[in-house]
């Protein structure tokens, strides 16, 4: 059973550990290795807070028979993209947990929620060369609407996906 437990103030630390976990196994050979190795845990820590603090955006922990398997968060956009008011900023999860439904199942969560806010449009980054996730988005109904690609840190290059509700 798999059940969604909102992060509140206070579970920053458990969110970056985390994340440094799903960020080693999900961009590995595309981040640079010094990248994911140097993974500034403090940092993470504090813009994590931040975020939880804000109310700007909902972040979920996924849990999966009493074990964290990865977490999503969605609400205002991380960086300023003008048509949109919402954006699902993460979605991951851990190896073990992927294919097995949950991604979406959190996605028809989050359009869920997002309707009950009265939207009808959210969008979605991607890391260009993460082909699974490009692959899940565009099987979720993502229609690719720019994309950002060719510069020297490849964690910089990015595709943009809108979703219709």
């Amino acid at each position: 059973m798999v059940k969604y437990i909102l992060a509140k103030p206070g579970d920053e630390f458990a969110l970056s550990a985390l994340r440094k976990q799903v960020w080693a196994t999900t961009y590995r050979g595309i981040y640079p290795d010094e990248y994911i190795d140097g993974y500034d845990f403090l940092e993470h820590m504090r813009r994590d807070a931040r975020r939880l603090a804000s109310g700007e955006s909902r972040v979920y922990f996924i849990r999966a028979a009493c074990a964290d398997a990865g977490y999503f968060g969605f609400g205002k956009p991380d960086r300023p993209f003008a048509d949109y008011a919402f954006c699902l900023n993460s979605l991951y999860l851990l190896p073990e947990y992927r294919g097995r439904g949950i991604g979406r199942d959190v996605f028809e969560f989050v359009k869920a929620e997002l309707r009950d806010l009265n939207a009808d449009v959210f969008f979605n980054a991607c890391n260009v060369h993460n082909a699974p996730a490009i692959g899940f988005y565009t099987r979720m109904g993502g229609k690719l609407v720019g994309v950002s690609d060719g510069h020297i840190n490849k964690a910089e290059d990015q595709c943009y996906f809108e979703h219709r509700l």
